[in-house]
């Protein structure tokens, strides 16, 4: 018996470092990014340079690495943000954070839904799940 015993103590310390493969839970672990192209105008419909966009967003219980970067002359700017190596449900909808500033305009928080990560928006050559959104916003004058 302490044979048995010290034969099964033997096997099991010899498995260290058998990964088990195969496990599906609808969930994962990976990077997930977001590339934003937002376009800032004022409430009557002209484009605002200048203006400050940070971007933050949240899935779960994690949130990404801010951006920032300022509007071009056509009031458009491309910022990006990811959070990586967290386990994801695949039901879970990350909540996309804007903050804006530009002077002659009211500060505006804007707060958006952005869609479940799927397979389509995996890019294989850099492992990472990428979904790209367009928004626009509207800033009130002060």
């Amino acid at each position: 018996m302490k044979h048995i015993f010290l034969i099964i103590l033997l096997f099991l310390l010899g498995c260290g470092d058998i990964e088990f493969t195969g496990y599906s839970s609808g969930s994962s672990s990976n990077s997930y990014v977001l590339n934003m192209d937002v376009q800032i105008k004022s409430n009557t419909n002209f484009a605002i340079s200048s203006a400050l966009v940070k971007l933050e967003w949240v899935l779960g219980y994690d949130s990404s690495t801010p951006d920032s970067a300022y509007t071009d002359s056509n009031g458009n700017v491309n910022i990006q943000s990811q959070i990586d190596d967290i386990y994801y449900y695949q039901s879970q909808i990350p909540q996309i954070y804007f903050y804006i500033s530009s002077s002659g305009f009211l500060n505006d928080t804007t707060i958006i839904d952005g869609s479940v990560f799927n397979e389509t928006m995996l890019d294989t050559t850099t492992s990472r799940y990428i979904q790209s959104i367009n928004h626009t916003i509207y800033l009130v004058p002060e």
